[in-house]
């Protein structure tokens, strides 16, 4: 049931930040059930698709998590470099915004 709900959420808004949470929310369902391959995909896919210095480090983070988990610690190590990276863009944002 879940899961339709968050494939509806995704299908009525297909761009912008609701869509993003919706598709991080999905990622985790898949994290808590232990799919963590596609848990992994789903974070991602958040990443390469949302260049938000809010959204695009916590998903790269959570793919990195998932990936580690799935036993593919290549592919986490990559996920977490472009985490490390992706983070002063958000500093730079909070800052602009007040929040330091």
């Amino acid at each position: 049931m879940r899961d339709e709900k968050l494939t509806a959420l995704v299908a009525l808004r297909p761009e912008g930040r609701v869509n993003a949470e919706a598709r991080l929310l999905a990622g985790e369902v898949q994290l808590e059930r232990g799919n963590f391959d596609d848990a992994g995909k789903a974070f991602k896919g958040v990443a390469l698709l949302y260049d938000d210095p809010a959204i695009t480090p916590r998903a790269l983070d959570k793919a990195a998590v998932s990936y580690r988990q799935a036993g593919k610690a290549e592919q986490a190590d990559r996920l977490s470099a472009r985490a490390t990276r992706a983070l002063p863009k958000l500093r730079r944002r909070l800052k602009i915004m007040g929040v330091t």
